[in-house]
């Protein structure tokens, strides 16, 4: 079947791994064991695992994207964009949570945090915010923490804080690696650090 829709249109509907083959024979694209969740009310659900979901220490790294995590997925990224162009949305959750440690903008410096599209682009905007608006989600709301414009993290204290949300831009999706900077030590035994948390790659047929 091309998608976990379609294996729930043909009547399974147990949560399990399913073979995809999303891709015209002529392609080239071998087909591919994924998991496709039939818990949602009208569609199944292709999800894509990666090496990196779990909450990850960002720390000692004070330049603006100075750490950089490289997200490897459990299939190619041929298989992920054909799946891609057989669906009808896709999304995938992020979250940073910082301890004096700036996410986008401090209102001087170029972004300390980014992650980047699977064609390689610096996306400079985070999860829960609109593709270009260099906000994440409590800026496009207003209610960011001190009045911040743009992020939560970007108050900039001793005081945990995160930023978090789903990122929907199929044309950009998914995250192939994510950037962090402002991790190292503020003196005085206060240690600046963050943590980054991205789920898998959800897509609907």
């Amino acid at each position: 079947m091309p998608t976990c829709a379609d294996w729930k249109r043909a009547g399974f509907k147990r949560s399990g791994n399913y073979t995809l083959d999303p891709d015209s024979p002529t392609c080239g694209v071998e087909p591919f064991e994924i998991y496709c969740d039939m818990q949602d009310c009208t569609t199944g659900v292709t999800v894509i695992h990666h090496d990196s979901e779990d909450r990850t220490l960002v720390q000692g790294c004070e330049e603006p994207g100075c750490f950089s995590q490289q997200i490897n997925y459990e299939i190619s990224m041929a298989q992920i964009r054909a799946l891609m162009a057989r669906s009808s949305s896709c999304e995938q959750y992020i979250r940073y949570e910082c301890y004096g440690s700036v996410l986008l903008h401090d209102g001087q410096n170029e972004p300390f945090g980014w992650w980047v599209s699977r064609d390689g682009q610096k996306m400079t905007y985070w999860g829960g915010a609109e593709p270009g608006s260099n906000k994440c989600a409590c800026g496009e709301q207003g209610n960011c923490a001190g009045g911040q414009k743009s992020c939560n993290c970007d108050k900039n204290d001793l005081v945990w804080r995160s930023d978090e949300g789903m990122i929907r831009d199929i044309e950009a999706l998914p995250v192939t690696r994510l950037h962090f900077g402002d991790t190292g030590d503020y003196g005085g035994g206060s240690t600046e650090k963050g943590y980054f948390t991205l789920g898998p790659l959800r897509c609907r047929a």
